[in-house]
């Protein structure tokens, strides 16, 4: 075959053959036999059925020329990208292995991302094409673009009669085509993108005609698996995986930019023993179109990827999950070393987001600062419901970097105050603890129906702890000096005093203060009570447990000094007092009241004063006497006499020897016996 000539009749005969792409707008469906247009010369006949493409071709002495070849093309309209796969099966029949001068092919026209259209061949940067050939022998041929073009002969590849599967595969700037799945050629093109815009069946004869049978071309643009041996490549495959699918590390890659998750996607990431380092600060997944972060409905999930810092400072993270919402993140059996993170979760302040979720599961931990890192609360209206965190089976693993210590309504506050505040005028007008919590100074609760849950958790002073009189070193202080406060609850939880406190927990001129299973921990005050009920109604629920220190006044006291004070102990209420033994649990004063104090185990003294009822004295449990052993029925054994006990006090006349009961062995006197003294 010549060559040259080759080349110039391929490049005539494709600009001849251009077609309008708008007269194919239907061409996607291959299936379609109105897809398909004759290209050169139209094959003696062309049927598109089940499947299957067959044609005819005619014995043509002058089949050299270019318009020798004899079959139909069609426009795929498949767009640009960095992935692509055209796949087809092309039978071997014994009439194309023993007539010399035939062949038979499908050429893939590929072109560039920014063409001017399939049909002008204007953006074409490539022809791929593997043919089958007889020509003095069967073989397989690969078209070679570069330069003035050329076949070159695949070594090794059957062409014996049969049924062969032939793909072409395009992935991030290569080209490699296989047989029966064996990679046979492979070269590089100059654009990353490309689309597989036409194929084209056909085949020629120098002699005898024959009849080619294809199966109709698939053409993917996504992949279900794909293998990545550097960044660009790590980054195009994540691009072109279809969606589910999977990418697996070929080598160590080496990151300077975040690789970006398509919004949306599903993708695993396998390491395949290999590792990503970055090699700038930022992150190795990410999706920075806009906000920074993983987008709603993106699913990610990395397995056994070894995720190691640019710079020992802690400054980097594996993955960073946007504001949006509706994420999905789990990293199994990785390792992360000199990193700031495993994932950091940006606000979400969308209350109708969905929920994002991340799972750090059996992962290794080296000189990473947190496990994860949440802004629940750092910026304005984050919220605290939108994120779900499972950790399991980690080696190292440090604490999380969480920015919320309590929440109300969904959103996280930097403060308690913050979040009290921000009550008053919520629709649950409650604030939930998230975390333990030291006050810097006295809290004071002034809203109407506020509800103060503890969750389990501890309000302390801190260290910084201030005030400037005696009455606002209180740790909390329910009521205000303006107004009545009514309905306020605090619950479910711990105030614990220190040595900057007087009392616990302050009620001042407020009513219906509902105070439910609760911790008053007073025992390092530096004076005052746990519980302080001034002018106020206060209701128990539940527990109350009050533990006293060494300047402790008493448990509670009841003070009407300023108006009407009441406790009420709620019925299934428990106090439980501790520290100070003698002090009374309840003091009153003023007229202060109390009721309901019987049944949450206290007892009125009559003078005011309310102390713990005494425990019940135990009843001794009765020694049972031995039965005999023997034949039943008996008398019972004899049992040894009691040993006697002397009255050692001086005395003239008789002295008596009495023989008396051990205590507890239900032994009874024996008698008296008298004797004179000498």
């Amino acid at each position: 075959m010549k060559r040259k000539l080759l080349t110039l009749a391929l490049c005539a005969a494709l600009a001849l053959c251009a077609l309008p792409m708008a007269a194919f707008a239907e061409g996607k469906d291959l299936n379609d036999s109105g897809a398909w247009i004759t290209d050169r010369t139209e094959p003696e006949n062309f049927a598109v059925e089940n499947g299957r493409i067959s044609f005819g071709v005619a014995e043509q002495p002058g089949a050299d020329s270019w318009y020798g070849w004899q079959g139909r093309k069609a426009y795929t309209e498949a767009g640009p990208s960095s992935y692509w796969k055209v796949s087809y099966t092309m039978d071997v029949t014994e009439t194309m292995t023993s007539t010399d001068k035939v062949n038979a092919s499908v050429w893939v026209q590929v072109d560039k991302e920014g063409g001017n259209g399939a049909a002008s061949q204007q953006g074409t940067v490539d022809w791929a094409i593997v043919q089958f050939i007889n020509d003095g022998g069967a073989k397989w041929q690969a078209w070679n673009s570069t330069g003035s073009g050329s076949w070159a002969d695949l070594a090794g590849v059957s062409a014996a009669p049969g049924s062969y599967t032939i793909e072409v595969e395009f992935f991030n700037g290569t080209l490699t085509q296989y047989v029966n799945g064996a990679k046979v050629y492979s070269y590089t093109l100059s654009e990353t993108k490309t689309a597989p815009a036409a194929l084209i069946a056909q085949g020629r004869s120098y002699g005898a005609a024959f009849e080619v049978s294809l199966g109709v071309p698939a053409v993917a643009t996504t992949a279900s698996a794909l293998t990545a041996n550097s960044a660009e490549e790590l980054q195009a495959a994540v691009n072109a995986v279809a969606d589910g699918g999977t990418v697996t590390l070929g080598a160590d890659i080496s990151l300077a930019a975040p690789v970006q998750v398509p919004a949306g996607k599903t993708v695993i990431v396998n390491g395949g023993g290999h590792g990503i380092a970055l090699t700038a600060a930022g992150a190795a997944f990410n999706e920075s179109a806009s906000v920074e972060g993983l987008k709603a409905g993106t699913s990610l999930t990395v397995n056994n990827v070894s995720f190691t810092g640019h710079t020992a400072g802690q400054a980097d993270h594996a993955v960073v999950v946007g504001s949006q919402g509706g994420v999905n993140v789990a990293l199994n059996g990785c390792s992360f070393t000199n990193m700031y993170d495993a994932v950091y979760c940006n606000q979400v302040t969308d209350a109708a987001a969905p929920v994002s979720t991340v799972t750090i599961s059996g992962c290794t931990f080296s000189n990473v600062a947190h496990s994860y890192g949440v802004d629940d609360g750092a910026t304005a209206g984050a919220r605290v419901d939108k994120h779900a965190f499972a950790l399991s089976g980690n080696t190292g693993e440090p604490a999380p970097e969480t920015f919320a210590v309590a929440e109300v309504d969904g959103v996280g506050y930097t403060s308690l105050e913050a979040a009290v505040a921000a009550a008053a005028s919520s629709a649950s007008k409650t604030v939930t603890l998230r975390c333990d919590v030291a006050l810097d100074k006295m809290l004071t609760i002034d809203a109407d129906g506020l509800v103060l849950d503890l969750n389990g958790k501890t309000i302390t002073a801190s260290d910084a702890f201030q005030s400037s009189y005696p009455n606002d070193s209180h740790l909390v202080n329910i009521g205000s000096e303006t107004a009545t406060v009514t309905g306020v609850t605090v619950k479910n939880g711990t105030v614990r005093t220190t040595a900057a406190n007087k009392h616990a927990v302050n009620v001042y001129k407020s009513a219906q203060v509902t105070l439910k299973d609760l911790t008053l921990d007073h025992t390092t005050a530096s004076t005052g009570a746990p519980l302080v009920v001034n002018s106020s109604s206060v209701k128990v629920e539940d527990k109350l447990d009050l533990k006293l220190g060494s300047k402790s006044w008493y448990g509670i006291n009841v003070d009407g000094k300023y108006g009407a004070a009441g406790l009420d102990f709620a019925a299934g209420s428990a106090v439980t007092m501790t520290g100070r033994e003698g002090l009374p649990v309840i003091t009153t004063g003023n007229n202060g009241s109390v009721t309901g104090a019987e049944a949450a185990g206290l007892q009125d003294n009559g003078d005011g004063t309310f102390g713990l009822k005494p425990a019940p004295t135990p009843v001794p449990t009765p020694v049972p006497t031995e039965k005999p052993s023997g034949n039943g029925g008996g008398a019972p054994a004899a049992t040894a006499a009691p040993a006697p006990v002397l009255d050692s006090t001086p005395k003239t006349g008789a002295v008596s020897l009495s023989l008396l009961p051990l205590a507890g062995f239900g032994f009874t006197a024996l008698g008296t016996v008298s004797r004179k003294r000498r």
